[in-house]
């Protein structure tokens, strides 16, 4: 990493193990914190906790996990998960000026790993200059990193970005947060330097004294897990590339997280001049604690996978991606019925969709109501359950449809009638199966479907097999024998039971 990519790096890239901090020393040895020593003595085993030296860290057990290395150099690192991540000592803020080393990185026995730090007052850029102890997953703009394949890769190229996560998030004090964070470049990195364009951030959870104000758009995003994300703020000026700050409404920490809905919406927002065009390359996709002074913890790391495109990167105790999106598209709309007709207008009414069986919690947006399949259908707003088509032609026959969309985009499957205009009436209604019905009451109604001249259970049973048809559902004033204007299963039994 060259001396301007330093200055201008909020966040230090990763050293290799022969690189040292800007004191000339490696693996600074620094004394048990008050906190790790009271929760050593909580496990008998104090001494085994100590921090290490260097490459060669002290072992010990935390709360049944053994450490097994634990290094505390200013940027040190650590290979996890098989080389597909690497555990970063990321110190960038305090590392700037002569003091003692107060945030080391472990890794356990059983695969998990993660960082613990006590920061007081530094005096080291104390507006804005946090440290950031961190997993990478892939690749900084302008380093190497992780042995995994998936990065770098071109936005163009990502269908399903996703990540998986299992964290004890340990950070108490003031001012803190648990973020994701990924960089876009224009050139491949690290090949010809990769100057970011752009720095996106995911903050998961936070302390109350985190804050910038209000949100660009409070729940602009609701992602495939039902995740509702906030769009917080927009920084152009502090950086030489632009920084998009995004947070999770919830707060807390959850189980998966779709990056791809992210993407969507970036795509979608005009007021960033650089845009994301598909070309442009995505580095890597990182989490870690961003600490400010006075504040500590210990955050562990029992997983955190990265899913692109089918293929997954794994860190952590488990080897798997272990969930997938929930479902979130509504239910059809049901018990869709035509209400009124005239000669250019058919009037409609459906029973509201329900979000599905789904765990998140996505609400119905809209109704869409399209005519003989067109595409450009009436949108209706969610707590809207009836509408009038209107611009029809006289005795004509359409199909309406409605569909159910929520707040996603997710669209639901159809519910269809079809309806005939008002017109002329012809004299008597079309055959049936080959059949011309008859009116044996003189009352207007067809009940002998079959044109036998009487009417029996085979009539009942014809009318029931055709009563969706166009030739029966065209044609209420033939066959609307509960007089509610409409044809449907009610008239079959009212058929039936006048026999």
């Amino acid at each position: 990493m060259n001396e301007q990519h330093q200055q201008s790096d909020r966040r230090t890239a990763p050293t290799t193990e022969n690189e040292t901090n800007p004191n000339g020393e490696r693996g600074r040895a620094r004394t048990v914190s008050r906190r790790r020593l009271l929760k050593a003595t909580a496990v008998g085993s104090a001494s085994a906790l100590a921090f290490g030296v260097g490459a060669g860290a002290s072992s010990g057990t935390v709360a049944g996990q053994t450490v097994v290395e634990e290094r505390c150099g200013s940027t040190d690192h650590l290979t996890v998960g098989d080389g597909n991540g690497v555990l970063i000592n990321n110190d960038w803020s305090t590392s700037q000026v002569p003091q003692e080393p107060h945030m080391c990185v472990f890794r356990n026995d059983d695969g998990s790993y993660g960082w613990e730090w006590e920061r007081g007052e530094t005096d080291a850029c104390p507006e804005d200059c946090p440290d950031y102890p961190e997993v990478l997953i892939g690749n900084k703009p302008w380093s190497s990193s992780s042995q995994t394949h998936l990065f770098p890769t071109q936005i163009g190229d990502v269908d399903e970005l996703a990540v998986d996560l299992d964290i004890d998030n340990g950070a108490s004090g003031e001012e803190w947060n648990l973020a994701l964070e990924w960089w876009y470049t224009d050139t491949q990195p690290p090949i010809g330097g990769g100057d970011p364009t752009h720095e996106i951030m995911l903050i998961l959870e936070k302390s109350d004294s985190h804050t910038k104000g209000e949100s660009i758009e409070d729940g602009a995003i609701t992602d495939s897990y039902g995740n509702v994300i906030d769009h917080w703020e927009h920084v152009t000026d502090r950086l030489e590339w632009s920084f998009h700050i995004f947070k999770l409404a919830a707060n807390e920490v959850p189980s998966n997280v779709d990056l791809r809905s992210i993407l969507d919406y970036l795509d979608e927002y005009d007021d960033d001049p650089d845009g994301f065009p598909p070309d442009r390359w995505m580095t890597g996709i990182e989490i870690g604690n961003e600490t400010w002074d006075h504040s500590e913890g210990r955050t562990t790391v029992h997983d955190f996978d990265v899913r692109l495109n089918g293929e997954t990167a794994t860190t952590g105790v488990d080897s798997e991606f272990t969930e997938d999106p929930v479902e979130t598209t509504p239910t059809a709309p049901s018990n869709l019925e035509v209400t009124s007709r005239t000669e250019t207008s058919v009037s409609v009414m459906w029973d509201a969709s329900s979000d599905g069986e789904t765990e998140a919690e996505v609400e119905v947006d809209h109704y869409v109501v399209s005519v003989d399949g067109l595409e450009d259908g009436e949108q209706l707003a969610s707590d809207t359950t009836s509408t009038t088509v209107s611009g029809l032609s006289p005795d004509t026959t359409y199909e309406i449809a409605v569909t159910a969309v929520d707040d996603a985009g997710n669209e639901s499957s159809e519910s269809t009638v079809s309806v005939r205009t008002d017109g002329d009436d012809p004299e008597e209604p079309p055959a049936i199966d080959g059949n011309t019905p008859q009116d044996t009451t003189g009352d207007g109604r067809y009940n002998d479907v079959t044109g036998s001249g009487q009417t029996t259970t085979t009539d009942v049973n014809v009318f029931f097999e055709h009563v969706d048809d166009p030739a029966v559902t065209d044609y209420p004033e033939y066959y609307d024998f509960t007089g509610n204007d409409r044809v449907s299963v009610s008239d079959v039994v009212e058929l039936f039971e006048s026999i």
